[in-house]
Order: structure tokens, then sequence, then C-alpha cells
């Protein structure tokens, strides 16, 4: 960090001390960050060093595959544009964390052929679906179709619709845990009587991990 800048750009004396700790890649010369050769080994000694390369090594489609396949699904946020708009990379890493649908741009999470295969692979993700998509009950139903769990990482502007949460919950009653007090209050008789005969329907401890216990739950606001 605190080299000469004639030392930064130095290859032998960067890569001796990424041996040690691969992220004084952070503290090379912007012409070793330009080097291809030397940039693949930067991301090969750490994943997170994809981020200060160049643009060639950041587009490579092959090297990035194999990093989220490996376990970085955070290298989609990293790489280039272009192969953040890439499908299988996309898919690739939605498959590894949900969390991977939130380093996208805006465009394609509102996306909804998109958003459908996801719903497929990894339904947490819809947590992070697009702001056109969250009130669109239509849409919304559609996923649930292809797997009831996302209601349960809807975001909570989808989870008041009365329409969503009544299939949901009528899909599985274990849904119920996720939708707001004043929400159970208006669906059907049948289902709320079919939540109240169970005691153990009560909101999960994830929503306060999620910052969320505000939004209510089952019993809320009764």
């Amino acid at each position: 960090r605190h080299a000469s800048a004639r030392l930064t750009e130095d290859r032998e004396v960067v890569e001796l001390a990424m041996q040690n700790a691969p992220s004084s890649f952070t503290h090379s010369g912007q012409i070793l960050r330009t080097d291809e050769e030397f940039c693949r080994f930067a991301v090969r000694s750490s994943p997170a060093n994809l981020g200060l390369c160049c643009p060639e090594v950041r587009g490579d489609r092959q090297l990035v595959l194999e990093l989220i396949r490996g376990g970085c699904w955070s290298s989609i946020g990293i790489c280039s544009d272009e192969l953040k708009k890439d499908e299988e990379v996309i898919l690739a890493a939605v498959a590894q964390s949900d969390r991977a649908l939130d380093s996208l741009p805006v465009d394609l999470r509102n996306k909804k052929p998109l958003i459908k295969t996801i719903a497929h692979i990894n339904p947490e993700a819809m947590a992070y679906i697009g702001p056109e998509l969250v009130t669109d009950g239509k849409f919304l139903l559609e996923l649930l179709a292809i797997d009831q769990r996302c209601y349960r990482s809807f975001p909570i502007q989808s989870l008041v619709l009365l329409p969503v949460a009544t299939e949901a919950v009528s899909q599985n009653i274990e849904n119920a845990r996720f939708a707001p007090g004043h929400v159970i209050r208006q669906l059907p008789e049948k289902l709320r009587k079919a939540i109240k005969e169970n005691p153990d329907l009560s909101p999960l401890p994830r929503f306060r991990a999620r910052g969320m216990a505000g939004r209510g739950g089952v019993g809320a606001g009764t």
C-alpha cells in the first residue's frame, strides 16, 4: 500500500505480495491492471480481484462462469456489463444465491421471462424482483403457479395484495406465516379458520432477520 509507483508496477513484487495477501492486487499499478495475463493470475488468486481487471478479463465468459460455478456467485456483480445480461451467467449465479438477482440492472429484474425462469431455480430470489413487478398481481400469481414458495420471499408490496396472499395460503397454509396481519383478516373465512386452528402458524424469525418485523404476520394487529 505504501510502495512507490515503480514498485506497484513491478510484476514480481506484486506477485510476491499477492502470495501472502491476494487482495494486494488492489494496490497494483494501472499498467499491471491492463495486463491480461497478470489479471488472470490475480483473479485465480482471489475472485474478488475481477472488478479491478481489464475489460478483456472482466468480459471473459468462460472465466466468469468458472468463478460462479466454483461458488463465487458475486462475480456477476463485477463482471462486464455484457455478461451481466448473459442468461447462462445469470442463472448460474442465481442458482448459487438469491442475492445474485439483486446484483443485476433493474431492467433485467423487470423482465418477466427471466424472472419466471429464475423462479424455477431459486424461489427465494423473488425478494429482488424489479419494481415494475412487485405490484403486478397477475404476474405474481404466475410465479406462485411455478412455485408457491415464491410468496415467502416476495417484497412487502407483493405480500399485501389480497388475491396473491389468498392464492399462496390456499396452496400451502404455511404461507400464512408470511402474510401481514391485516391481509390475514381479509382472507376467505375457510382459510382464516384453518389458520386459527393451526397453533404452529406464527411469524418466522427470518422476518426480523430481513428487517421486516414491522410488516406483521399471522395474528399481527389482531
